[in-house]
This record gives C-alpha cells, sequence and structure tokens, in this order.
C-alpha cells in the first residue's frame, strides 16, 4: 500500500520541522537520513486513517479493557483465570489512566481489526507450485 499508493507532501517544509520541532534540533544529515523512513511512516498512518474511517472500524473503551486484561494472562504465562477478580480489575483501571499504554494499545487493536477486515476482502487460492518455482518468486519479489 505504501508503495503503490501516491501521496504528495511538503518536503522541505517536513524537514524544517523534523530538524527543530522535536526536543532537540537535529542536523541536516539527520533528518535527510531519517526522512524516507519518516515518509513512510506518515503515508502509513493516512493510509490506516483513511482505511479505519471508509469501513468504520473502532475501537471501543472495552477492546481495550479486554486487551489489558489479555495481556495481563499472558504475563501470567497463560494461566486461567477468573477474570471478574477484583484485582484485575484494579490492573485494568492502572492501564486505562496510563495514557502511553491507552495510545498504544489502541494503535494495536485497531491494527488488528483493520489486517482481519483486509483479510476478509481477499479471496485466496491454494497453488501447488515447486520448490524451484517457489525460490524463483521470492527471488523476483520486491517491495
Amino acid at each position: 500500500l505504501i508503495d503503490h499508493t501516491p501521496i504528495e507532501f511538503p518536503e522541505q517544509f517536513l524537514k524544517r520541522w523534523m530538524q527543530n520541532g522535536g526536543k532537540e534540533q537535529k542536523s541536516e544529515e539527520e533528518v535527510n537520513a531519517e526522512f524516507p523512513q519518516f515518509v513512510n511512516q506518515l503515508k502509513w498512518t493516512l493510509i490506516m486513517d483513511k482505511l479505519t474511517a471508509d469501513n468504520n472500524i473502532e475501537v471501543s473503551a472495552e477492546d481495550i479493557r479486554d486487551f489489558a486484561k489479555q495481556q495481563l494472562l499472558g504475563y501470567m504465562g497463560g494461566m486461567t483465570a477468573d477474570l471478574d477478580q477484583p484485582w484485575v480489575e484494579d490492573y485494568v483501571q492502572r492501564m486505562m489512566n496510563d495514557r502511553k499504554y491507552v495510545e498504544d494499545a489502541y494503535q494495536r487493536i485497531r491494527s488488528e481489526k483493520l489486517f482481519a477486515w483486509a483479510e476478509s476482502q481477499t479471496n485466496p487460492k491454494e497453488k501447488e507450485i515447486s520448490a524451484e518455482d517457489f525460490n524463483e518468486m521470492v527471488k523476483n519479489h520486491h517491495h
């Protein structure tokens, strides 16, 4: 999507912003080195925002709470636990009060929902190929 979605950016403005907009000023060399990755990330963010809006993909507070509970279970080594325990709710509430956690969880859940939507839009077909043909496909594939 990044490679095949043309978006024009005000390059000089963005480079000036990158150089002067952060906590520390960056050199022109640093900005030039970081700019391609920055533009790709910006493009990806815009694409995700558009697809999310166009397809009514939403992340609710309950989604984030459920994510926090599942993450807690993961920390416990996948043990099964009664998720209605007060200590679980205390943990979830602490996470919901952590702005960075909520933002990160939101982005992660939104990405998962967006990729699930995208997968539902495809109609894959299995095709048997030889190992040589597969290796040739990998060799010729470029991003």
